[in-house]
């Protein structure tokens, strides 16, 4: 839910009327990180298995 909250976030920056290019890249890599930690937890579950 993060990953989806984030990338909202950052497309919202990007299309303002005066786009936000800082706030962007930083919901960006917000999104980025979310999406690594879900990698990671798939893993460590199908490693399990």
């Amino acid at each position: 839910m993060q990953a989806l909250n984030s990338l909202s976030r950052c497309k919202a920056m990007l299309t303002a009327n005066e786009p936000m290019y800082l706030f962007a890249q930083q919901w960006l890599a917000q999104a980025q990180q979310a999406i690594a930690d879900l990698q990671a937890i798939d893993q460590s579950h199908s490693t399990r298995g």
